[in-house]
């Protein structure tokens, strides 16, 4: 198990959680005009894509240390699930983000 001072995904991954990620429903009621609730899904997703990157670049950099086979394996196993997530988390990222613009100018 990862040393969560050592380990950026994992202190990352710690961070979230304690700040109170672990209360956030994900995907809460696109159409609330709670500030605070918006101001919750930025701020988690904007911490889900960090972690989820960092762990995306880890892959990599593994991937490009290994036999062709095993990058292949990487390749369709993990990183190409792992990129179609982080562009789902974006999505919504974006989302939330034109949610509050929206919000802010009415």
């Amino acid at each position: 198990m990862p040393d969560r001072e050592s380990d950026p995904p994992a202190k990352l991954a710690s961070e979230v959680f304690a700040e109170g990620a672990d209360r956030v429903e994900l995907d809460s009621d696109p159409n609330t005009e709670s500030p605070h609730e918006i101001a919750l899904q930025i701020s988690f997703y904007g911490h889900l894509l960090d972690f989820e990157r960092e762990v995306l670049e880890h892959m990599r950099r593994l991937a490009a240390s290994s036999s062709k086979d095993l990058q292949r394996a990487l390749q369709q196993s993990n990183i190409e699930p792992m990129e179609a997530l982080i562009e789902q988390f974006e999505q919504r990222l974006s989302f939330w983000r034109q949610r509050e613009a929206e919000l802010r100018a009415n």
